[in-house]
């Protein structure tokens, strides 16, 4: 049978609300990795209708 109560694996996932702060900051970072990214590949010169 399982163990209904979450014993810690590491020392700071034992802390109150880890998990909500965890997957905030994890999805804070992939909204800028993905905009730096996809920036790199969508983004067009100043000039470009210019032209």
């Amino acid at each position: 049978m399982r163990d209904p109560h979450h014993h810690a694996h590491f020392g700071v996932d034992g802390t109150f609300g880890f998990y909500s702060w965890y997957g905030f900051g994890v999805c804070a970072v992939m909204v800028l990795v993905s905009k730096f990214v996809v920036g790199l590949i969508l983004k067009r010169k100043d000039t470009f209708y210019d032209d």
